[in-house]
């Protein structure tokens, strides 16, 4: 691996090698081989890593493997997918380490699955350790193109028929109810410009811009909550007629995740039947980042009439 790794690089210094073959586990399973170094092309110590192993090339994980992240929950710079000649699926994205960027650490990921279930993973970042390292260059040192190129290279392929057939992925059981984002953005007030959106039965998010900046808003529905009635909806809460409890809390920093200046509002619903939907709206376009507006897009007022409706019923699945 390490071998075939080094060959693979520009010209520069390599230092802090480190490797493993393919393993084999007492019941035949067998684990894929990786290589890690750090290479020095003059212009700074920066650490690079890649693994072979293998996925089923038609099953979820390898969806999301080659699936672009929203830029609103993982914040990075650029990303590109692509089905490449043959058929193999690419994936780029140059993105950071830490995702409240309390270092700037960049960390850029190339990855690779080919029709045969061949996953090649490969990592490189701006400082000589993936973390709590001091950044020692201002990118990474192989370019997107010399990313590719890596891990295209077809050594990895006949690595990877090494470890035989990829075990096929049992997919969860289908959900049917309709798209959350789909049914929120038919709620939202008119005026609204939609930049981003993503969503399942169960969860999804948009985010919108008034024209005074952009925020995050996103809604859970849930079925079968009644026995976390008296544990969620304690503070400043209001039973309407129906029964349904409402819960309206605001807050900063509401997701942890660090954002300056981010404040959440949060409108909880539960109704006697346990059907519960939880809205928060940000005043930042995405979790964990920086405050982009003072308050979030949508009133507490406008929060409670969405998570109201009764088109959420279809949402949960």
């Amino acid at each position: 691996m390490l071998a075939a790794f080094k060959a693979l690089l520009p010209e520069g210094k390599i230092t802090q090698e480190d490797g493993r073959g393919i393993t084999e586990d007492p019941k035949g399973g067998k684990t894929g081989p990786y290589a890690s170094l750090v290479f020095d092309d003059g212009q700074g110590a920066a650490a690079i890593s890649l693994g072979v192993s293998t996925v089923d090339p038609a099953g979820q994980s390898a969806e999301q493997l080659v699936t672009c992240p929203s830029k609103a929950l993982v914040q990075h710079d650029t990303c590109r997918a692509e089905t490449l000649p043959g058929g193999s699926r690419f994936m780029l994205v140059q993105g950071y380490e830490y995702p409240d960027r309390r270092v700037d650490t960049r960390m850029w990921r190339a990855v690779l699955i080919t029709p045969e279930g061949v996953q090649v993973d490969a990592s490189e970042w701006n400082a000589p350790a993936e973390k709590d390292a001091p950044v020692s260059r201002p990118a990474p040192p192989l370019t997107g193109p010399q990313m590719k190129a890596l891990v295209t290279d077809e050594v990895w392929k006949s690595i990877g028929a090494q470890l035989g057939e990829p075990r096929k992925e049992t997919r969860p059981p289908g959900r049917t109810g309709a798209s959350v984002d789909k049914i929120l953005m038919s709620l939202l007030p008119k005026g609204l410009k939609v930049l981003d959106k993503q969503g399942d039965p169960g969860y999804g998010f948009v985010v919108a811009d008034d024209g005074k900046g952009a925020g995050f808003i996103q809604v859970n529905a849930q079925t079968g909550m009644q026995d976390l009635a008296s544990e969620l909806f304690a503070g400043d809460v209001t039973t309407l007629p129906d029964g349904t409890k409402v819960l309206v809390k605001k807050e900063n920093d509401p997701d942890q995740k660090g954002g300056a200046g981010a404040v959440g509002w949060t409108v909880d619903t539960l109704r006697p039947d346990g059907f519960r939907v939880v809205m928060m709206a940000f005043n930042a376009p995405g979790q964990g980042q920086d405050a982009g507006r003072a308050e979030p897009v949508l009133t507490i007022e406008q929060m409670k009439t969405i998570v109201l409706d009764k088109k959420w019923r279809t949402a949960a699945g």
